[in-house]
């Protein structure tokens, strides 16, 4: 715990710095700087309405010689619905998606991969929503490196959808990426997609009208390092939603899951439901003073010791499961309901 809490201190420490890149990304419209330098491009797709067109194509770029590739910044900033597509693999330094509604597709049933390198930013705000693939048309979003960073909502509400089996959005990176930072951030895998991120925050910073928003649905599988909903003592909100049959949401070796942080001031909600399934690291759980998980037909899996500190467990139906020799206690108030009829599975120990 002390590990995840170091690392969101320190990347909260750097909230402004990476806002700020955010704003002055979206602001900037690139320049005719030479090519030995990064460019910050921004795509007009040459003037067509709407404005679609195929991404490693030079004209389709504001200074019409030249697209990103590692090093630059890739601004998306159209207030329209529009098709970027990808023929090949494309890489860039940083994404940013402001305004507007962006559709990745690859140009066939050939997966495309998008590579973040080097700073490896992805910012979608300010209204940007971002669809990653499709049933049909496949496309993966590497955030790569020890630097990768995931911002959605971070200078303005942002959405990001995975969808379609094939697509995937994959993010390292040493430091806690954020859904909601301020305003409202929510990422969706759906359709068979898959996820994997390191430690994620969803709606875990402390500023005022943060809401983040995980969704994991219709068989699609995320991993993710370490799980914070809804954590830190203000007005922010999480809500995770695992949901429909095949859907998974794990957490992986020894990852923690905290959920709440304060009955007064946020609120984190874990949603297992319909089929879905998630599963927890074997470190630790900690469900605190509004923190709530509700099992509504799905299966949850606990394989650390888990503390329901005074949040909650309600389960309508659905499994839950607590690993062998794992302790589940309850304290503070705590409210534990899990239904007539049923009995814990595995778990050896329950301290009241």
């Amino acid at each position: 715990m002390d590990r995840l809490f170091s690392c969101l201190n320190a990347a909260l420490q750097r909230h402004a710095q990476h806002v700020l890149l955010a704003v002055l990304s979206v602001a900037i419209l690139g320049s005719a700087a030479p090519r030995v330098h990064a460019t910050n491009l921004s795509w007009d797709a040459n003037g067509a309405f709407p404005p679609d067109g195929t991404f490693n194509v030079l004209g389709n770029w504001n200074d019409n010689t030249q697209f990103p590739t590692a090093g630059d910044t890739a601004i998306f900033n159209i207030n329209n619905t529009y098709t970027v597509t990808f023929d090949a693999n494309a890489a860039s330094d940083v994404l940013v998606v402001g305004t507007g509604t962006v559709n990745f597709r690859s140009d066939s049933a050939t997966i495309r991969t998008y590579n973040l390198t080097g700073l490896s930013h992805m910012h979608v705000n300010n209204g940007g929503t971002l669809n990653i693939g499709s049933a049909s048309l496949p496309v993966i979003v590497n955030v790569e490196g020890a630097l990768g960073r995931l911002f959605v909502g971070d200078a303005g509400s942002g959405t990001v959808t995975v969808d379609g089996a094939g697509s995937a959005l994959h993010v390292s990176g040493a430091d806690v990426h954020f859904l909601g930072d301020g305003h409202t951030g929510t990422l969706t895998f759906s359709n068979a997609s898959l996820g994997s991120i390191s430690s994620l925050a969803v709606g875990s910073v402390p500023i005022a009208g943060t809401t983040g928003n995980l969704n994991v649905l219709s068989n699609a599988d995320l991993t993710v390092a370490d799980l914070l909903i809804g954590t830190n003592v203000s007005t922010a909100t999480g809500t995770v939603t695992v949901a429909d049959s095949g859907s998974t949401l794990t957490v992986t070796g020894v990852g923690v899951l905290q959920i709440g942080g304060s009955a007064t001031g946020n609120f984190g909600v874990l949603n297992v439901n319909s089929g879905g399934t998630f599963s927890s690291g074997t470190g630790n759980v900690d469900i605190n003073p509004g923190g709530d998980i509700n099992i509504g037909g799905g299966t949850l899996n606990l394989n650390g010791n888990t503390t329901v500190d005074g949040g909650s467990i309600t389960r309508t139906s659905g499994n839950l499961n607590l690993a062998a020799g794992k302790t589940l206690t309850a304290q503070n108030n705590a409210q534990i309901n899990l239904g007539s009829s049923f009995d814990l599975s595995q778990g050896t120990i329950w301290n009241q």
